[in-house]
């Protein structure tokens, strides 16, 4: 599966009109082997039409009988902001309740989140809220990208430090509920 990616999986959606397609594989935390594939869109209708087309599509059949990969879920969320340059080797992903969002700070919140990673050699930073997906719905997912695990981690030792960080999460209610690390195809 990891070999259709580059040559089937983006293109094919990108054709489909996504503006934006990502292929990550979960190899600590959450489900390792797992594939994600994320894709941005300007409709719901849109996307929900293309993905039907792109899964019911031959070269996807065959590739996806060809290989253990099997479709198993689908979650809808909005991008809440981002920073920097959101590709890279990893993606860190930190799933999060929030008790009191505060959609006037989230732009604030991604900002001191990727001073704080940038400064560690992190790349990127994007916040999306779910929308619909099962028990996450309501939640939110803080991606990291960097091409450095140990930057990461390195990042969030700070992160009890940072006054800014920490007062984020006082006012907002910020609980971490769950990380996982994937590598980028």
């Amino acid at each position: 599966f990891r070999d259709n990616v580059a040559s089937m999986v983006r293109p094919k959606l990108t054709a489909a009109g996504a503006a934006y397609v990502a292929c990550l594989e979960t190899i600590a935390g959450g489900n390792p082997g797992e594939f994600t594939i994320g894709s941005r869109w300007d409709s719901l209708d849109k996307a929900f039409s293309a993905l039907s087309d792109f899964y019911s599509d031959a070269d996807v059949v065959a590739a996806l009988k060809a290989s253990p990969v099997e479709p198993v879920g689908r979650v809808v969320t909005s991008v809440e902001g981002e920073q920097g340059d959101c590709n890279g080797t990893y993606a860190v992903m930190v799933a999060g309740m929030f008790s009191s969002p505060d959609p006037a700070r989230m732009g604030d919140f991604v900002g001191d989140m990727f001073a704080l990673v940038g400064s560690h050699g992190c790349r990127g930073v994007r916040l999306l809220r779910i929308l619909a997906g099962g028990e996450q719905t309501g939640g939110y997912g803080t991606f990291v990208y960097t091409d450095s695990v140990d930057s990461f981690f390195e990042a969030m030792k700070a992160t009890y430090s940072d006054k800014a960080m920490m007062s984020h999460f006082a006012d907002m209610g910020i609980r971490i509920v769950g990380r996982s690390i994937s590598i980028a195809h």
